[in-house]
């Protein structure tokens, strides 16, 4: 991190997501961040919560982009063109991205990092990342 979090020294942040199965995960995964004296940036981060696009007026766009970016994913292989509202998007000087996809073997590969682990662990880490074991 750095950057724009060093522009605005006294600024804090507070955290939604959209709710899903892994609210339990982050909300872990957050206070382990908060609890680590080595992050920098941990008192700038107040909270975390999950919430609908319903109740969140600001996870609408979110979605919106979540969904491209699913869609754009999905071109290497549909090979259908870039949706006209990515391309209008991706056009104005404002708006950036980026997209790093996973292809199998890099699945594949990253089940060999993880071989110094324990089966139970193993399983449970595959599990939450919602990876078959079989692949």
């Amino acid at each position: 991190m750095g950057g724009t979090l060093d522009l605005y020294p006294k600024d804090q942040i507070a955290l939604i997501h959209d709710r899903c199965g892994f609210d339990a995960a982050l909300s872990e995964a957050f206070n382990h961040a908060k609890n680590d004296q080595t992050f920098k940036y941990r008192e700038r981060f107040t909270t975390i919560d999950s919430m609908s696009w319903e109740e969140c007026i600001h996870l609408q766009p979110a979605d919106f982009l979540a969904y491209e970016n699913f869609r754009e994913a999905e071109r290497r292989t549909t090979k259908r063109p870039r949706s006209k509202a990515l391309e209008l998007l991706l056009d104005l000087d404002s708006f950036r991205g980026r997209a790093i996809g996973f292809e199998r073997e890099a699945l594949r590969e990253l089940r060999t990092v993880v071989d110094g682990l324990d089966e139970s662990t193993k399983k449970t880490l595959f599990k939450n990342a919602r990876i078959p074991l079989s692949l």
